[in-house]
């Protein structure tokens, strides 16, 4: 029971001390309202200076809250800058990660325990590298002959014109044609089979692309 006593004495001594500033400042308010002379109310004059001082407080906080909030605004767009990432940036780390990737699933694959999927595997992957070696051959012999037929020959290169290329891959069609065909005949026996699938493996390829 004494500290409830207690806790009303103190919330109606609270109450009274805000009716009693309500008071005060309605009397300072009507004096301010009748008399407006130099030295006249200096209590009501001081409590809207108070006031005052008060809200240009507030203001100069609120200014200095929102210059805060610029400036983080300023600071966080300046980081986001320098984390930008340009387009070939990205595209060269998505072709990193597919690498590597590919290369972990072929690893699986040439070790899985079923020898069908290790025999596919292995096929697959002769079959891409004898494509890229085709088509590096293929450019690598026609700028030869081409480089040639201009040094030694003096041959010019026409410009706009497509005949010289068309004649130079019909000539390795035909090279590359009859060379397989001789090395097929000369790999015919059963103890160079290995030899003989390389060569028509890339010597096809390279007739085709040509």
């Amino acid at each position: 029971a004494p500290p409830l006593d207690a806790a009303a004495e103190l919330q109606a001594a609270g109450m009274a001390w805000l009716d009693a500033e309500k008071k005060r400042e309605e009397e300072a308010a009507a004096h301010a309202g009748h008399d407006h002379g130099p030295g006249a109310h200096p209590e009501g004059h001081a409590h809207l200076d108070a006031h005052g001082d008060a809200a240009h407080g507030h203001g100069d906080a609120q200014g200095h809250g929102n210059a805060h909030g610029a400036h983080a605004e300023g600071h966080g767009g300046g980081h986001g800058g320098h984390h930008a990432v340009s387009p070939a940036l990205l595209t060269m780390s998505y072709l990193l990660i597919g690498f590597l990737v590919s290369n972990f699933v072929l690893l699986r694959l040439v070790n899985y325990a079923d020898p069908h999927v290790r025999s596919y595997a292995w096929k697959m992957m002769s079959s891409t590298v004898t494509i890229y070696l085709a088509v590096v051959l293929d450019g690598t012999l026609s700028s030869a002959i081409m480089g040639t037929a201009h040094s030694v020959f003096k041959v010019a290169k026409p410009a706009g014109a497509d005949w010289p290329k068309a004649a130079i891959s019909l000539v390795v069609c035909l090279l590359s044609f009859a060379g397989v065909n001789l090395a097929v005949y000369e790999l015919r026996s059963e103890a160079r089979a290995p030899w003989r699938m390389v060569v028509t493996e890339i010597g096809g390829h390279i007739t085709a692309f040509a």
